[in-house]
């Protein structure tokens, strides 16, 4: 019975000392999120006589006596505080997260001021890049068009919806994108290439409202090229839906993303001026 009651002792013992050995630093650190380069102070607990401090990044480490550390990291960042003693001793590691703290990029109606409604089968080249126009006086804000990030990371559009309804039925138009400047005579739709006529616009796309089937050379796509205010042939191109009443509302679905994955969608509603039935030949 001594024997078994002086083995729990020194078990005892063994256990309490590794646990002295082994201390787990405490760690007080600022900020606790933050965006790009963001510089984090840290203040680590005296771990006593003989113990230096080691801090750990994916980047790099440092070990110092001085138990203050400053370091830049990206967030989200994860890093490691240790200490190590002279005698060859180490702690277990205190983990540190810094939380990326990030918006989504802001949208604004990217047509601003330059169109209040759209007419049926007249181009449209619309620009998502951000703009502001003059309200016309000094006590008015600026009307903002097209899309910006807070932080100002990259974005990019990832989905464009087209679509306006006729008897209760939805009636998908197609986005042609990248688009060229506009006055260009060729256009792939659904591609990532620039096609090899003009020059590519980023952030931007091209539709032509409610004229939904294209004409084709060679499988692709050819959209129509009307002049302002005038219709395509119907015998080329079919004015899907015939006549549409005016106020038809067209809607416009644009999905953007930054450069951390967080997405907006931003939805415009735009009236139509209406457009008589193609004479049927």
């Amino acid at each position: 019975m001594r024997k078994l009651k002086l083995l729990t002792i020194i078990l005892a013992v063994g256990l309490a000392g590794c646990t002295l050995f082994r201390p787990i630093p405490t760690v007080v650190f600022t900020p606790k999120f933050g965006h790009a380069s963001t510089m984090v102070t840290m203040e680590v607990a005296a771990l006593g006589d003989g113990w230096s401090y080691r801090l750990e990044w994916p980047e790099g480490s440092k070990t110092q006596s001085d138990r203050t550390f400053k370091q830049t990291v990206y967030p989200p960042a994860t890093m490691f505080v240790s200490g190590i003693h002279n005698d060859g001793r180490t702690t277990q590691r205190t983990e540190i997260e810094i939380t990326l703290d990030n918006d989504p990029p802001v949208g604004y109606d990217p047509f601003g001021p330059l169109a209040d409604f759209l007419v049926p089968g007249q181009i449209y080249v619309v620009d998502c890049n951000y703009h502001e126009w003059s309200a016309g006086f000094e006590w008015s804000p600026p009307v903002r068009a097209g899309f910006y990030d807070p932080e100002g990371d990259p974005w990019k559009i990832t989905d464009v919806e087209c679509w306006y309804e006729l008897d209760g039925v939805r009636i998908d138009d197609p986005v042609f994108t990248p688009p060229l400047a506009p006055g260009e005579v060729q256009y792939h739709v659904g591609v990532p290439l620039v096609p090899v006529v003009g020059y590519r616009l980023e952030n931007a796309f091209i539709i032509w409202p409610a004229v939904a089937k294209w004409a084709y050379v060679g499988g692709v796509p050819i959209p129509i090229m009307p002049l302002p205010g005038y219709s395509p042939p119907c015998d080329e191109y079919e004015m899907t839906g015939g006549y549409i009443p005016p106020g038809t509302i067209y809607h416009i679905d644009i999905t953007v993303e930054d450069a951390y994955g967080d997405v907006t969608v931003l939805h415009v509603e735009k009236p139509l001026t209406g457009r008589a039935a193609c004479a049927v030949t």
